[in-house]
């Protein structure tokens, strides 16, 4: 094996243990949101995406070499947002909640321009329009009335998410696609527990949800990437 083939494949070793670790810290987070731990919580929780971040700015930057462009800031921003929207989440206020729902709006936004410089084939989807629009027509219907005051809140953002979810049809990688499912999944199970009927074990499915939604996008983006698949707007 030649001396590039060699550091090729150290750094794809050192990837798959920044996952594994993602995966570790995960799943103690969704332990202690199991067990009502807040301490841990507070720790895991902001880990997650912090974990994230380095894997942009360190491991997927050295392993891309100079491929990831412009892309490779959004994912890093639009992490930065989440661990944001995160951290004011975690505050148990009425008025955090919204602060939160701002950040991952952002967080959103970040990924529908992600989602066009990688596109493939054309930015839009009727599968994807078909879905997004089927979403955000459900989540108005069910949360709308329930929302009170909050309504152009959960109007703006229900509007994004759904637009985010959209265009990920049009990405070369089906790890985004998914990925963007569940962070659809994980925010309408906070809705409905929030606005409707509380969840039994809210908390899990949220997390599990969110958790692996936001290492699929981001797997589906660095392969999309690394395959060379850059789209109209690279």
């Amino acid at each position: 094996m030649d001396t590039s083939g060699v550091k090729e494949l150290k750094m794809e070793k050192e990837i798959r243990f920044i996952f594994a670790f993602y995966f570790f810290v995960a799943g103690v987070e969704i332990v202690a949101e199991y067990v009502s731990f807040r301490p841990v919580i507070f720790l895991t929780k902001p880990l997650c995406m912090v974990i994230l971040i380095y894997l942009w700015l360190v491991p997927f930057c050295r392993r891309l070499g100079g491929r990831g462009g412009e892309v490779q800031l959004l994912a890093a921003l639009a992490l930065l947002f989440s661990l944001v929207g995160d951290i004011f989440l975690m505050v148990d206020r009425d008025g955090f909640f919204l602060y939160g729902l701002g950040s991952f709006l952002f967080t959103h936004l970040h990924y529908i321009r992600i989602f066009w410089k990688i596109q493939k084939g054309g930015f839009y989807s009727f599968r994807g329009v078909v879905a997004g629009g089927g979403g955000f027509g459900l989540a108005m219907v069910l949360f709308a009335p329930y929302a009170g005051r909050m309504v152009w809140a959960i109007g703006l953002y229900a509007a994004v998410i759904s637009a985010m979810f959209a265009c990920s049809f049009s990405c070369p990688s089906a790890w985004v696609r998914v990925g963007a499912g569940l962070f659809v999944l994980s925010d309408f199970i906070i809705a409905y527990d929030k606005f409707l009927h509380p969840v039994v074990g809210d908390r899990v499915w949220i997390m599990s949800t969110y958790l692996l939604a936001q290492c699929f996008i981001h797997w589906g983006i660095f392969r999309s990437l690394l395959r060379g698949t850059r789209g109209r707007g690279s």
